[in-house]
């Protein structure tokens, strides 16, 4: 070997010894215990799922992490995940990670932005306990009976297994309790659609609505997320005896707004209105002594 040789091998093993002892304390910071990294499904056994995270040693997550995911054929080679780094082996040469412990740390910090900043979060009811429901948010998390609905809620078990948004109304991150809220959620929409309805109102406008319920005093009609009310009387220019007769519960309707008023949050619906008036022009197509037939309808 000659002399330049030899001088340039020292040299660039020295630079290479640097350079990998540079790379080795980045790593080490990066894939520190508590650490949450983001890595690629490379295998999936029937006890664990390994990783690719980027480094020289890949990471093994086991099954059991994924017991939430009934269906298994859903982790997929190829996908990505995040995970939070545990221990290394350094037997086996690998890292254990946890998806479950990740996705608990990612939703403490989401609980907390909602509950501090009062925004909502997303969850999934999982079951019906005493007092409440059981929500998923990535950590379970209690939801009251009485904030399940702005409603009582007559039938529990059709809100097990949705996904809904809720506001957070007690959080405590050393305990990691957090108590939740839909009907605040719900009724914050509410007023938003609200306003947004009554800003764009006007006497006369002909707007479409969706028959909500009906009674023998009238219909209730969702415009845009507020309920008008279309009594009977302005239902028909002839004489019905329930709204049934013109509407049904689910149709959808055009109506026109005969009055409305944003502080009692009230909105009259009209139907009738819709076609003219057959009684304003009965004094021309009828004349004063002049003999008509007609048929009886109703007796008084």
């Amino acid at each position: 070997m000659s002399e330049i040789t030899k001088k340039e091998e020292e040299h660039l093993s020295s630079k290479d010894y640097e350079n990998l002892l540079d790379q080795y304390q980045f790593d080490a910071k990066e894939i520190a215990p508590g650490k949450i990294i983001k890595g690629k499904i490379i295998k999936v056994t029937s006890t664990h799922v390994l990783i690719d995270i980027g480094f020289k040693s890949e990471g093994i997550i086991p099954m059991e992490d994924f017991n939430n995911i009934l269906d298994k054929s859903e982790i997929q080679p190829g996908d990505h995940i995040e995970a939070i780094v545990e221990r290394s082996d350094l037997k086996e040469g690998y890292l254990v990670l946890s998806h479950k412990r990740a996705i608990a740390f990612k939703a403490l910090i989401n609980l907390e932005k909602a509950y501090n900043y009062q925004t909502w979060i997303t969850g999934k009811i999982i079951e019906k306990i005493k007092n409440g429901y059981t929500v998923n948010v990535g950590i379970n998390a209690f939801l009251p009976d009485s904030h399940a609905d702005v409603r009582t809620v007559k039938e529990p078990e059709k809100l097990i297994g949705n996904e809904y948004k809720f506001k957070v109304i007690k959080f405590e991150r050393q305990s990691e309790n957090a108590v939740l809220s839909r009907k605040h959620f719900l009724q914050d929409e509410r007023e938003k659609r609200r306003v947004r309805v009554f800003s764009q109102l006007s006497q006369g406008q002909k707007i479409e609505g969706q028959v909500k319920s009906l009674t023998n005093f009238g219909a209730f009609i969702d415009v845009g997320g507020v309920e008008g009310l279309l009594h009977i009387s302005d239902m028909s220019w002839g004489k019905i005896h329930h709204p049934s007769e013109i509407l049904k519960v689910g149709e959808k309707a055009e109506v026109v707004v005969l009055n409305f008023n944003e502080k009692e949050e009230k909105i009259s619906l009209g139907y009738k209105q819709l076609t003219p008036n057959p009684w304003e022009n009965v004094g021309e197509k009828y004349k004063i002594g002049q003999t008509i037939k007609g048929k009886v309808v109703n007796l008084a």
